[in-house]
């Protein structure tokens, strides 16, 4: 068991080491207060920098500081911080867009084409697509089979066949001529088949 002078040299061993300490404390604090002044002069001249700036640009900084606190509050909130941790797992699908977008610029440079107008006619499009797609007809007409394979694939022969009758052109025919093509085994099934949907559209038009 300790005696009463060993226990005795223990505290005053202890109340040492705190005393260094605390010496090693004041020190820095002692440090700090001494470039406190210049550290403030330093912050303050770049405050006052920005300031001066803002105001040449244009900018209210009262203003623009109005604006920014709400944002910042927003920004400090569990589910931006959750959008934004999305935002930059897929940064390298966001790269590879704004890398689509440049190339089209480029080619929109490139063909003359004035893109402040078209990106107008884009919005007005859209504006004005987003109003139809709100009418019951053309509700009706998505859910109707507009977008089925096998509609989509008919229209797709029905333009190819226009594109390339267009650019190998079609002579004249008469009556007599028009009989004639009615022989032909292709003719007639386009005839056959045009004839079906007329006489289905016929129906519909009936309802």
């Amino acid at each position: 068991m300790a005696t009463e002078a060993e226990l005795l040299g223990r505290i005053l061993e202890r109340l040492d080491r705190m005393e260094t300490k605390v010496d090693a404390m004041y020190g820095t604090w002692q440090h700090f207060a001494e470039r406190a002044p210049v550290v403030g002069d330093a912050a303050g001249a770049s405050a006052q920098y920005a300031w001066e700036l803002a105001i040449k640009n244009g900018i209210d900084p009262i203003s623009t500081l109005e604006k920014l606190v709400p944002l910042a509050l927003e920004a400090g909130k569990p589910r931006t911080i959750d959008a934004l941790a999305r935002v930059v797992t897929r940064i390298d699908r966001l790269e590879m867009a704004l890398d689509k977008v440049d190339l089209l610029e480029q080619k929109l440079a490139a063909a003359g084409v004035d893109q402040n107008a078209l990106a107008d006619k884009a919005v007005d499009l859209l504006a004005r697509a987003a109003a139809l797609s709100r009418s019951p007809e053309v509700d009706a007409f998505i859910q109707d089979g507009a977008f089925d394979p096998r509609a989509v694939d008919v229209m797709g022969k029905a333009t190819r066949a226009l594109v390339e009758v267009r650019r190998e052109g079609a002579a004249s025919v008469g009556p007599f001529g028009a009989m004639s093509a009615m022989m032909d085994g292709d003719v007639q099934r386009a005839v056959g088949f045009s004839l079906a949907v007329a006489r289905r559209l016929g129906q519909l038009l009936a309802r």
